[in-house]
């Protein structure tokens, strides 16, 4: 396991877009969005969420430096402030 990239916020459509020929997705629904449905199911990895099996999936991050310092969290604003926002506008 390795992380591919860094974490962020993207609409359901940008992530299907960003999908490789190669790659597969292992995901516990595909019905959440309209997007996703739309995935060949020859990409898709049903994964139902089992949290029994989450554990060894944990230890593997955490041996594979995956992880995030939860006392060091990063900012992630998903628009501007409305102080940003209303600046120059009087």
């Amino acid at each position: 396991m390795k992380r591919l990239e860094e974490e962020r916020l993207i609409s359901p459509q940008s992530f299907v877009d960003s999908i490789n020929p190669d790659d597969v997705v292992a995901i516990d629904s595909t019905e959440t969005y309209e997007e996703l449905s739309r995935l060949s199911e020859n990409k898709v990895l049903p994964l139902p969420i089992d949290t029994s099996k989450s554990v060894p999936l944990v230890l593997q991050a955490y041996k594979n430096q995956m992880f995030t310092d939860v006392f060091d969290p990063k900012i992630l604003y998903l628009r501007k402030s409305d102080a940003e926002l209303s600046w120059g506008k009087a």
